[in-house]
């Protein structure tokens, strides 16, 4: 691949797609998955020859997609930012409140409360501040070590404890505060 081979390339995107999928669905959502994966396996093909090979072409590749998932992200930020301000002028008509399914309904078993508690949990990822969502990610979902993680992202070891800490901390605090909610405490 690095001798400039597409078909080589062609067997890395083959080997690693699932893995790069996976992560940016889980950092960017269902709907920008495809083209944040394809953006992602482009810019890693043009960015072969900054491979060093001091660490895993897999850590490489998850850190190409981090960086992908970040700008794509800021772009979504400035552009949500741009129609909320030009919203505020027009003024919005649709003020309805948003419905929500019914969190109150009995479940008949374990199955379903755990399946419950998972959605759940996802929502509140869904609100984290991404550095946090990304390490979550990358220990929970992805399995990789601290070491891999703090390569992926860039940053000190130290850091992506202190992250997975806080993550997990603001994610119970939520879940105590929801479960409080419900009791009406």
């Amino acid at each position: 691949t690095l001798d400039g081979d597409r078909r080589a390339f062609g067997v890395l995107v083959e080997r690693h797609k699932n893995t790069v999928f996976g992560l940016v669905n889980r950092l960017m959502g269902p709907n920008d998955t495809e083209d944040v994966a394809q953006e992602a396996f482009l810019r890693a093909y043009k960015a072969l020859g900054t491979f060093r090979g001091d660490a895993q072409f897999t850590t490489w590749l998850y850190r190409v997609t981090w960086n992908v998932c970040l700008d794509r992200r800021e772009q979504r930020s400035r552009r949500l930012s741009r129609e909320l301000s030009a919203e505020a002028l027009v003024g919005d008509e649709s003020d309805a409140p948003m419905e929500f399914a019914d969190e109150d309904a009995p479940l008949p078993d374990e199955i379903l409360e755990a399946d419950d508690l998972r959605a759940r949990l996802a929502v509140h990822i869904d609100t984290l501040p991404v550095h946090y969502k990304a390490v979550l990610t990358l220990y929970f979902y992805e399995q990789k070590t601290y070491e891999e993680i703090a390569e992926i992202l860039d940053v000190p070891m130290n850091t992506v404890k202190v992250h997975l800490y806080r993550a997990k901390a603001r994610l119970k605090t939520a879940l105590e505060q929801e479960s409080a909610e419900d009791w009406g405490t």
